[in-house]
């Protein structure tokens, strides 16, 4: 966890790399964190597990294969933009 100096130079930092948006607050959850609710899609993927617990119903695996040259600040951009 950081504390307030630490969350701060956070900020600070964020708001020189990305001036042109806003960083949002992100709220603390008050309540027990053992407790916390869960999203729609959560409690979707709790009751089919425990329908069926075995199943691989979620666990999706693919590839895909790329070929050509390789744009670097394509790649930069995409992940900027994600993180």
């Amino acid at each position: 966890m950081l504390n307030a100096a630490q969350r701060e130079q956070l900020q600070r930092l964020l708001a020189e790399r990305m001036p042109a948006r806003q960083v949002p607050a992100i709220s603390r959850w008050a309540g027990d964190r053992t407790a916390m609710p869960l999203s729609y899609a959560q409690q979707r993927i709790w009751f089919f597990a425990q329908l069926e617990p075995s199943s691989a119903l979620y666990n999706v695996i693919g590839t895909a294969r790329l070929t050509g040259p390789l744009d670097l600040a394509a790649v930069q951009a995409a992940l900027d933009e994600i993180v």
